[in-house]
Formats: structure tokens, C-alpha cells, sequence
């Protein structure tokens, strides 16, 4: 005699946060048996044979199929492990993501913040700066769409490593900016300026004052950059002019093959401060055209390079983030992934 059997299994497992991970764990595993038919005639098999086989089966299929459930959430622990998995900044520095806070389990979705630790090739932590207000907005989420949030935090502490490459000494030598570093080129983008006659040759020194930070806001990302500008002459170096100024550079972000893709855009100069001259009295702004120029073949082509080492991003259980859609909120970026399980809250329940 042959059994076929129909039932549906429904399993909930609880999500917790432990040592800033994410842990799943079976609590509940219920069958609800549906139909159960044999190969014989109705007429063969007594409708008490058929009661105690409903009876039976009952109670013997939680411990026939539930442990299905227990491999089910084996195989996402494995999955979930790769979110912790120490992944690599190009060669400067490794990021190992954790969970910031507890997610927030609806009905349809989840929303997961993270936070990282950032490690030199030297066993150097880099410091994460203090994580500013986020937005408390909740983005809009289609059917099974999940939302993963990375604080502004991060991309500042990501730019403590791309500092360095920002500082250059641009002379007549250097391509493209070279040219700009004339006395000729200086008398006709500043007038007011008052070079001697024999100057000798120049150099301008470009130095961050302090680590690049970024602002986000509602679909805005700013970077900002202080800079100090020191305009040298001659053998001895004799100082022309120095002064500090912010470069602002707009950006967007997008996600690549799970990596974090800043694009750059326009430039400008702003909050010109601590300048003194030694080539006449001039107002810093009517450096701003010149200037401008200048750091866009110095430090704009120095800033894209050290952005081709992107930002891994956590793997999502494994799934990735294909063309996950990227909004800028203040102070945060989220990434709107697909989900590939159906939540209940507090738990996640998955039915097979």
C-alpha cells in the first residue's frame, strides 16, 4: 500500500544580535497535515483505518520533516557568516562590518545598519569618527525589498586613509598644472598680485589640513576638502602667499560588483581663511578661477586614483546587491536590496 501525503511546514526562527552579529535560531516548527490518500479503494480501507492514520501521521511528521527546518536555518548561518568575513580596501586597509543597533522586522521587510572596523596593513585601527544624527526617514519599500543602511562614519573614516595622497609639491615639471606656475599666468589671472621681477622658479605646496569629510543629505553628497595652499619661489623657497580654503566637490554613489562607486562632480572654493601675502594686497576670492584650475589637474586626478580602491560592501546572505538602488539621506547612504525571506515580526518565518 502506498501513502501520499500533503501538508505544509511552517517553521519560525528568531533573529538576535549577539557580539554586534546576527543570529538565527528555530523556535517554532508546526505541520498541519492537509490530505492523505493510499493507492486502494475507498471501499478497502475503513473510515476508522483512515482516522488513525490522520491521527498517526500527525503526530509523526513535526519529527520527520522539522528537522529539514533545523538544515534550512544551518544553511542561512552559513550564508550569514559571510557578513562578517574581513574584506579588503584594495591594499590599504581591510573593513569587517558588524550590525549597528537592532534591526527592524516588519511585516514585509528588514532595515539592518552597520558599523565597521578598519584595520592598516600594520595592525593600525583607523579611527571611525564620532557617527553624526542619521535621518530617522524610512525609505519606501516595494514587496520584499529590504533596506541596509551604512552611516556617513564609514566614508570618513575610508577618507583618513586616502588623505595622504592628496598632498603633492606641483612645480614647473608637473604635467599639465606645470604651466600655471608662471609668473606671466599669475599677472593675468591676478592682476592685483605683485611678483618681483626675478622670482625665480615656483612651486606650490598643497597640503590637507585635515581629513576629507563627507556630508550627506536628501540626494546630496558633498565632499569636503581643506586645503592649505602655500605658493613658494626661488632656491630658498621664499613664501609668495599662503592661505586655507575648502574645496567642495559634488558626488553621487552607486553600487558595482558590491562595491561602493563614488562618482565626482563640480568643483567650487569656499570659506577662504589664514592668508597672508607677501606679492601685495589682494582678496583671496580673486584667486578662485585660478585655483580652481589648478586643483583640477592636481588634487581631482590624486582624489579619483585614490577612490579606485572602493568599499566592499557586506555580503547579503550571500545574495549580493545586483543593481541595488542607492539613496543619499542625511548622513546616511541605503542600498534597497530584494529580500529572499518572508518576515513576520519579531520573527522570521520561512514556510516550505
Amino acid at each position: 500500500m502506498e501513502i501520499t501525503v500533503s501538508s505544509n511546514m511552517t517553521t519560525t526562527s528568531r533573529m538576535t544580535v549577539e557580539k554586534k552579529k546576527l543570529h538565527f535560531a528555530v523556535t517554532k516548527c508546526t505541520v498541519d497535515l492537509i490530505s492523505c490518500k493510499t493507492n486502494l479503494p475507498s471501499s478497502m480501507l475503513p473510515k476508522i483505518v483512515n482516522k488513525f492514520l490522520n491521527s498517526t501521521l500527525g503526530k509523526v511528521l513535526p519529527g520527520m520533516m522539522c528537522p529539514a527546518a533545523d538544515k534550512v536555518v544551518g544553511e542561512m548561518k552559513k550564508k550569514m557568516e559571510t557578513l562578517w568575513v574581513p574584506l579588503q580596501i584594495g591594499a590599504r586597509a581591510i573593513i569587517t562590518y558588524f550590525v549597528s543597533g537592532t534591526p527592524k522586522i516588519t511585516s514585509d521587510h528588514a532595515r539592518v545598519c552597520f558599523e565597521t572596523r578598519i584595520t592598516k596593513p600594520n595592525g593600525e585601527e583607523v579611527e571611525i569618527p564620532a557617527e553624526p544624527p542619521a535621518s530617522d526617514m524610512e525609505s519606501e519599500l516595494g514587496d520584499k525589498n529590504s533596506e541596509v543602511t551604512f552611516p556617513v562614519n564609514i566614508l570618513n573614516a575610508y577618507m583618513e586613509l586616502c588623505k595622504a595622497d592628496l598632498d603633492q609639491d606641483v612645480t614647473s615639471d608637473t604635467a599639465e598644472a606645470g604651466a600655471m606656475l608662471s609668473g606671466d599666468v599669475l599677472k593675468e589671472r591676478v592682476p592685483e598680485m605683485e611678483l618681483p621681477e626675478a622670482h625665480g622658479e615656483m612651486k606650490c605646496k598643497l597640503r590637507c589640513e585635515s581629513t576629507p569629510t563627507w556630508s550627506l543629505g536628501e540626494a546630496v553628497a558633498t565632499l569636503t576638502i581643506s586645503l592649505n595652499i602655500h605658493l613658494v619661489a626661488g632656491p630658498q623657497e621664499d613664501s609668495m602667499f599662503v592661505l586655507t580654503v575648502d574645496l567642495k566637490i559634488a558626488a553621487t554613489f552607486k553600487v558595482m560588483n558590491g562595491e561602493l562607486h563614488p562618482t565626482l562632480g563640480d568643483c567650487s572654493l569656499e570659506n577662504f581663511r589664514e592668508m597672508t601675502s607677501a606679492v601685495g594686497t589682494f582678496e583671496p576670492e580673486s584667486l578662485s578661477g585660478y585655483l580652481l584650475d589648478l586643483l583640477s589637474v592636481t588634487i581631482i586626478p590624486a582624489l579619483k586614483k585614490a577612490l579606485e580602491d572602493r568599499i566592499p560592501l557586506p555580503s547579503m546572505m550571500g545574495s549580493g546587491y545586483g543593481d541595488a538602488a542607492l539613496e543619499t539621506h542625511p548622513n546616511t547612504l541605503r542600498a534597497i536590496v530584494t529580500s529572499e525571506c518572508d518576515y513576520s515580526a519579531p520573527a522570521i518565518t520561512f514556510k516550505v
